[in-house]
């Protein structure tokens, strides 16, 4: 039971609720929301974990309405407001799904997964709705025409002069834009939302002194039969690269995506050990992982990190590392 007359608490509360709802709200900060939510959790418990998150739906309601006011010709509507308070919602019941310790006698790897296949399931309805909807077109089409400007002003800049896409270009791209949203949607809420989990746990025990658990990506390793949820996916790939498979591409690509992250982890977790096993320092480390990100960042050249890093997390199935035996 919580104290609900514990005026500090509920001060601690609102603020990390207000630290939310600021990164949420800004376009550099919002892959981190869910921290100051994980970090509320670890010190206070589920519960006001649960108030808090209440407290930051309401004030990002409140932001929303605000700025939706000043939009002319957009009519607000009930339906509007449950959309734009979809996605925090799923966050945070992942995060609490990751974080709870009732699920404690279940893997989390498992609890993962799970929550990503809820996310895609409930996702469905949301998905055909924006599909069906001008609202989410149009303002895709004004994110594009807006990167669409910016560049068209630097090259205008560069050579004196800046032509507009033409209108099938922009339909195109659109389409496009569309595509790559729907292939990539579970994927990248189960990237955040694993990324918000582990980061806040790793400043809970630096800065909080909290005796949390925090998986080392040394042991991290998933069970032998992923490997076929990692072929299958990729096989439905390569029949989309060849045939199409329609609507069908959007959760085979999820589903391949996702688990190449895994095997990602557990490729990083793999070369963890062996600069362990060779007691390399820190820098090092430093110096391999910038330039792993690097690398990441560099077009051509992110395909030999998207697939050699995996690829060695899949080589643990047939070359044993030794990650497991004690020293």
């Amino acid at each position: 039971m919580i104290d609900l007359a514990d005026r500090r608490t509920w001060i601690e509360a609102a603020g990390f609720a207000a630290i939310a709802t600021l990164f949420y709200q800004s376009p550099v900060l919002v892959m981190a929301f869910l921290i100051p939510l994980e970090l509320l959790m670890l010190r206070r418990g589920e519960e006001w974990y649960a108030i808090a998150c209440g407290i930051t739906l309401v004030l990002v309601l409140a932001t929303k309405l605000i700025q939706f006011s000043r939009v002319q010709g957009l009519e607000l509507s009930a339906g509007l407001m449950l959309l734009e308070l979809f996605m925090p919602v799923l966050f945070m019941g992942g995060l609490y799904v990751l974080s709870t310790p009732r699920l404690d006698g279940y893997r989390r790897l498992y609890r993962f997964l799970a929550v990503a296949v809820t996310a895609g399931i409930v996702s469905i309805p949301v998905v055909i709705y924006l599909g069906q909807s001008d609202l989410f077109t149009q303002a895709l089409q004004a994110q594009l025409q807006h990167a669409e400007q910016i560049v068209a002003q630097s090259s205008g800049a560069a050579t004196g002069d800046s032509v507009p896409a033409p209108p099938e270009a922009m339909q195109q791209l659109l389409r496009m834009a569309t595509q790559l949203i729907l292939s990539s949607y579970v994927f990248g809420f189960a990237v955040v939302l694993a990324g918000n989990w582990y980061a806040a746990r790793l400043l809970a025990t630096r800065f909080f002194r909290k005796n949390v658990s925090v998986p080392r990506l040394e042991r991290f390793v998933l069970p032998p039969w992923a490997v076929w949820a990692l072929l299958v996916p990729w096989a439905g790939v390569l029949l989309d690269a060849v045939s199409g498979l329609g609507v069908f591409r959007y959760p085979v690509w999820n589903a391949a995506l996702v688990m190449l992250f895994l095997y990602g982890m557990q490729g990083i977790g793999i070369l963890w050990h062996v600069l362990d096993k060779y007691n390399m320092s820190r820098g090092v480390r430093m110096f391999i992982g910038v330039g792993l990100i690097i690398l990441i960042l560099v077009p051509g050249l992110n395909v030999l990190v998207a697939v050699g890093i995996p690829g060695l997390g899949v080589s643990e199935i047939w070359i044993n590392y030794n990650r497991f035996e004690r020293r």
